[in-house]
């Protein structure tokens, strides 16, 4: 996060130091070594803050497995590591939801109709009797 110049100020003059960037999550202030995203504004002091999570070098993403063996810049041990972390990161929807298609619309919240009411609008008498408070 970039700091305004007058804040700048305060530090230089309170700290003795002139800072004009902070991370992001935590409020740290950021030297020559900070955490980005290609392609997205931000800057953070560590993964962690980055990631939301902090994970270790030279382990899988998904499993926590060491690579040891696997290439230099590998994320995972196997294709089914990687695949278990996609879908565990997509969003529950499918692909085409039937919302868009009018078929939900007779659907009660609870995913049965209500089994009182008649077509006509018209509710059965009940032979319960009606309990007065």
């Amino acid at each position: 996060m970039k700091l305004r110049e007058e804040q700048s100020r305060l530090l230089l003059h309170a700290h003795g130091i002139y800072v004009t960037e902070v991370c992001d999550r935590c409020t740290r202030i950021l030297g020559p070594v900070r955490w980005t995203v290609q392609g997205q504004p931000g800057a953070w002091c560590s993964r962690k803050c980055r990631d939301g999570f902090d994970h270790k070098a030279h382990t899988c993403h998904g499993c926590g497995v060491s690579l040891n063996g696997k290439r230099k810049h590998a994320r995972f041990c196997s294709d089914t590591c990687r695949k278990r972390l996609q879908v565990r990161n997509q969003r529950r929807n499918p692909e085409m939801p039937i919302g868009d298609k009018g078929l939900t619309d007779a659907i009660s919240p609870s995913g049965y109709g209500d089994s009182r009411e008649k077509p006509g609008g018209d509710q059965e008498p009940s032979n319960a009797p009606e309990l007065r408070t």
